[in-house]
């Protein structure tokens, strides 16, 4: 089997191999926002037949690591020995691109060969970095916060500095397991900076960016709210400072959250992805009617040490 990148000639062809229209829509976006490129779209061949294929992104303002999506195997078939080459010959030839440190490959309970993918990334040598567990609120009769704890500034409020050491400051000691190992290998600012960059190219609503302050005007924590589409929202981003942990602010701050969002009359669903470790959030979360709905694993490809 020839494991290669595609062409530009090919991109119709190669897009079009994939039976699902908004999977393909979002290809093109990728595409169109130059997140990826047929340099980064992988296929297996064999007699001009497509074994397997891969597209690897990078959102805007991420450096460091590319992520892996549209994995497609045979997989009734010998998935294995087509997806083992077809991964680590692409690896290979990613790590010619200085800047990128790991690969990102997601799994979660939604896709229906999710136990195949699992296997496989152990298979290549991928590390579980984190599993998390995603919520979803349909439901946004929340109740309101009468204790009024906590009042807020958003970004264009504060500028994009003081929410990026906001970043910094929440990021201490926390228990996503992901943030913390990013924290590690790039230090605590630049970490910080590249988060906001990544959120940023996703959905950029200043407004939905805000800090918590408490009545003494010290920072508490921070929340984003993320628009995925018109009908979905996202609690993208949270986190606490330190010293104030312990006080249930996450709840202030998701509440937050929920009623930036649901003032759209269009948005039918909020949802929420915790490392399956934070279990204070989880139990906000549960606080405020959120429902679990799905499990979702997170493993990296280490191309520099």
């Amino acid at each position: 089997m020839q494991v290669r990148c595609i062409s530009k000639d090919e991109l119709k062809t190669f897009i079009n191999s994939y039976p699902d229209k908004s999977y393909r829509n979002w290809i093109d976006k990728l595409l169109e926002k130059k997140e990826t490129k047929p340099e980064w779209c992988f296929i297996g061949e064999e007699a001009d037949k497509f074994l397997g294929k891969i597209v690897y992104f990078q959102f805007q303002g991420e450096e460091s690591m590319i992520c892996a999506v549209g994995l497609d195997l045979p997989w009734e078939g010998d998935y294995i020995g087509v997806g083992e080459e077809l991964l680590t010959k692409s690896f290979k030839e990613l790590k010619n691109y200085y800047t990128i440190i790991k690969i990102e490959i997601r799994c979660d309970t939604g896709d229906e060969y999710y136990q195949n993918i699992i296997e496989l990334c152990e298979k290549v040598g991928c590390n579980l970095i984190q599993d998390k567990f995603s919520y979803v609120l349909t439901d946004f009769n929340n109740p309101e916060n009468e204790r009024k704890r906590l009042f807020f500034k958003s970004l264009d409020e504060v500028g994009e500095e003081k929410f990026i050491r906001a970043i910094k400051s929440v990021t201490e000691k926390t228990l996503d397991r992901v943030d913390k190992q990013d924290v590690e290998i790039l230090g605590a600012e630049p970490a910080a900076r590249e988060y906001f960059n990544v959120l940023k190219s996703i959905d950029f609503n200043e407004k939905n960016w805000v800090l918590g302050y408490d009545k003494q005007n010290n920072l508490v924590g921070l929340v984003i709210a993320q628009n995925f589409s018109e009908k979905t929202g996202c609690i993208n981003y949270i986190g606490v400072v330190p010293e104030f942990r312990g006080n249930n602010y996450s709840f202030d701050l998701s509440l937050k959250a929920t009623q930036l969002l649901s003032s759209s009359d269009f948005l039918k669903k909020i949802i929420a992805d915790i490392d399956t470790q934070n279990i204070p959030l989880e139990k906000t979360l549960q606080k405020l009617n959120f429902q679990k709905s799905e499990q979702m694993w997170i493993y990296h490809k280490y191309l520099k040490q």
